[in-house]
């Protein structure tokens, strides 16, 4: 599968990346790279940069051998390589101009392109200002484009880029096979993620930001059915929150040490407010979305505190429910998904931008939802029908824009506290088993559930509940048990209106509401779903962009 990034270059591409990379220098070629990468590897890449005519086939080639989180950029000579890795976890960005440029901060990219506002696409600053993110290769600027998960883009002066794809993730080819056969597969696809996650760690200190659900449950279970000592976990939010409370349980049924920051408005306001998270906000802008924000208050504390070990690795959970198939709608939870590709990819579009384009009830106008089902629909993989199913090509889009620039952006936040992270649950090959496995398995997370049921890890499975919910903080349950009984006669949807919009600033587990003013959001007429609404308009607001005024720009 090939795709086209923009038009051809005639210059020689400058590479600006941060200072977080490594380099590596032999004879005449220099090869930059984020992650982990054995030195043989670097060896045989060197070599292959000095061939005569290097093409993109024998760079992915190279890249599929890669199973690790990377990012790479290299140049020989008057070729110029980018490379990414199979869930994108290190962006990169091609910038042109009056110059051409490959680098990783968008921010300096736009910088070194004297970027402003006029220059703002507006159909993607409407797909961040709806969703949180772009479509497809778009960033908020026409002139810079993303790269995209498990890429190589090869650029020669003179020539059109040449992108490929080194690893693609298809879960619409799935496979025919025995509920038992699967279940044994997933037994040893867990295991062995585990084992390699043990390997890379290396007897180092793990922390792991730890939930009341499934996915950092595996984790620290898994570590400790395997042996491996040295976990500490921990948790956050509101007081009494019931992440906080099943963490805790877990932890200490483990025998792992564990700790609990508390978030509030006022800490969470503070934090918005201080130099160090606009640093973070910079240094870690893809200009295709927001920034994930849920642990920075977190990390900032146990650094100060000096909680956390110097050579601590962070694990985390993502993306392990969106993998195991717990966002496939149930509108695609019929076996019979067979059609004409006009329908599927209309199915498929729609479904997207009701459940992901929601921010605002206002931009959800009939133009601005063409306008963003035009794009989506430009970005879905060509083929025949036969080739597709519905809820594959879902999961294929969501992956691409959501998990990618949003979800696992949220390992930039361990980057800038000066730490080294894994994530096992989006481990290559753990991906592959997933991608193939079929819709029976996939929906509400079944195979997934039933099978960590049955190994039961740590006997943290059986005995202590996934997710049991319950309203923090403490304050606010009789308030809200007489508001919900005010508005009983007037029906569900009406309260939740009521819910989301006087009562979810004081409720939210992560207080990010906290980057507006409380009358700002029980005030709102514009019909905010959650505090990611607040937090893309603070986004495109910090580009100049003030996402009220699309009806104007757009007419003007």
């Amino acid at each position: 599968m090939t795709e086209s990034l923009v038009g051809q270059t005639s210059r020689d591409i400058k590479v600006n990346l941060t200072s977080e990379w490594a380099c590596d220098r032999q004879d005449s070629s220099t090869v930059w790279f984020k992650g982990r990468l054995p030195r043989s590897w670097l060896d045989q890449f060197h070599n292959s940069l000095r061939e005569i005519s290097p093409t993109r086939f024998g760079f992915e080639k190279s890249a599929a051998q890669l199973d690790e989180n990377f990012g790479i950029v290299a140049q020989c000579d008057r070729t110029t390589i980018a490379i990414t890795d199979h869930c994108n976890s290190v962006p990169i960005l091609f910038g042109r101009g009056d110059s051409d440029i490959i680098g990783s901060s968008g921010s300096d990219i736009a910088r070194c392109l004297s970027l402003g506002l006029s220059d703002i696409s507006l159909d993607a600053a409407l797909s961040v200002a709806m969703s949180g993110y772009t479509i497809g290769n778009d960033t908020l600027y026409p002139s810079i484009q993303i790269m995209s998960p498990g890429s190589v883009m090869v650029l020669h002066p003179g020539q059109p880029p040449e992108v490929s794809n080194h690893h693609v993730y298809r879960p619409w080819v799935t496979r025919d096979d025995t509920r038992e056969r699967l279940k044994g597969d997933l037994g040893e696809k867990l295991s062995a993620m585990i084992e390699r996650l043990i390997a890379s760690a290396d007897g180092r200190p793990i922390v792991v930001p730890l939930s009341a659900g499934l996915d950092s449950r595996v984790i620290v279970s898994g570590l400790k059915e395997f042996g491996y000592r040295d976990v500490h976990c921990f948790s956050y939010g509101l007081y009494g929150n019931h992440e906080t409370i099943t963490s805790q349980k877990i932890a200490y049924r483990l025998g792992y040490n564990w700790t609990f920051v508390p978030y509030s408005i006022g800490r969470q306001r503070d934090v918005f407010e201080s130099e160090g998270h606009k640093a973070f906000k910079a240094a870690c802008d893809h200009l295709s979305g927001v920034h994930f924000e849920q642990e920075y208050l977190a990390l900032r504390e146990l650094t100060d505190l000096n909680w956390i070990p110097k050579d601590a690795i962070f694990v985390n959970g993502q993306s392990g429910d969106f993998i195991s198939g717990n966002h496939i709608p149930a509108n695609f939870h019929h076996e019979n998904y067979s059609g004409d590709t006009f329908k599927i990819r209309k199915n498929v579009v729609e479904t997207l931008f009701a459940k992901h384009f929601a921010l605002w009830q206002s931009l959800a106008t009939s133009e601005h939802k063409r306008r963003i089902e035009s794009r989506l629909e430009q970005a879905l993989p060509e083929g025949q029908p036969e080739e597709f199913t519905d809820f594959g090509l879902f999961e294929w889009s969501e992956f691409r824009d959501r998990q990618c620039k949003y979800v696992v952006q949220n390992v930039r936040v361990y980057e800038h506290f000066g730490y080294e992270w894994r994530m096992p649950l989006w481990d290559a090959d753990y991906m592959r088993f997933w991608a193939r496995a079929p819709l029976s398995a996939r929906k509400n997370q079944n195979l997934y559930r039933e099978v960590l049921h049955e190994l039961d890890w740590g006997q943290v499975w059986q005995q202590i509940p996934v997710n049991k919910k319950a309203i923090s903080p403490h304050w606010i349950r009789p308030l809200r048990f007489v508001c919900k009984l005010m508005h009983a006669p007037l029906g569900r949807a009406r309260w939740h209106a009521f819910e989301r919009q006087f009562l979810n600033y004081w409720m939210n587990n992560l207080c990010c509401h906290a980057i507006v003013p409380y009358w700002h959001v029980a005030g709102d007429g514009r019909g905010h779903r959650s505090a990611v609404s607040w937090l893309a308009r603070e986004y495109l607001r910090r580009k100049g962009f003030d996402d009220i005024d699309f009806d104007a720009r757009q007419a003007a």
